[in-house]
């Protein structure tokens, strides 16, 4: 009832007010607030606004307001109602990719951290019976994911490598269609891939890695 009360209330008029970014920020960040089983409660157009904000307020010049939004992605793809809504997951996977190459040290820290979450949820949605999620998301996506995990980890300014190896290692066994010979998909960006292998105790010629 809160949040209703909220998103048929002042929210929505602050989230709208791109003349004053600062407010924008926080109140991304009151929406990243709420838990799972309370966005889980909320009428169907309340969740929908919530999202439809986060990814649009995304491409927002401001850096206070884009990292806010990246960080409140990674909130949202754990929880359980969302998770394997395929279309959320690859709406936030292309948003928080695109963060991850911004020029503010802020928002690429708030993607990396939201990207180890969406490795998270790619993890559960491997692991569950249902193969529906895996068959429907796209294969393109999850190599551009790669490719920005790679790109993170030679970011020296924050600790990114480590989601860059979570990421690397829960794609090998998420989608096998990517991987029928030895890497193909990632031949046109090996060149960019050997440092992070190398980093990761890979042994590329075996296509093994180190316990």
């Amino acid at each position: 009832m809160f949040w209703t009360l909220m998103l048929n209330g002042p929210l929505p008029r602050a989230l709208r007010n791109s003349e004053h970014p600062t407010l924008q920020a926080s109140t991304c960040d009151v929406l990243s607030s709420i838990l799972p089983e309370a966005f889980s409660n909320l009428p169907n157009d309340r969740q929908i606004l919530c999202i439809a904000v986060l990814l649009g307020l995304n491409d927002s010049k401001n850096r206070l307001v884009k990292a806010a939004t990246s960080r409140a992605l990674g909130v949202y793809v754990l929880f359980p109602c969302l998770r394997q809504d395929v279309i959320f997951v690859a709406d936030a996977a292309n948003t928080i990719s695109m963060s991850l190459e911004d020029k503010s040290l802020n928002v690429r820290a708030k993607a990396a951290w939201s990207l180890g979450n969406l490795t998270d949820t790619l993890i559960v949605n491997m692991e569950t019976p249902d193969p529906s999620f895996q068959e429907e998301f796209s294969g393109l996506l999850l190599l551009k994911m790669l490719r920005s995990a790679i790109e993170a980890s030679k970011d020296e300014d924050k600790p990114s490598l480590s989601l860059s190896q979570s990421l690397f290692l829960s794609l090998i066994p998420f989608s096998s269609s990517l991987f029928l010979s030895p890497f193909p998909v990632l031949s046109p960006a090996s060149s960019r891939c050997m440092p992070l292998f190398r980093l990761l105790g890979l042994h590329v010629d075996g296509w093994t890695w180190d316990s």
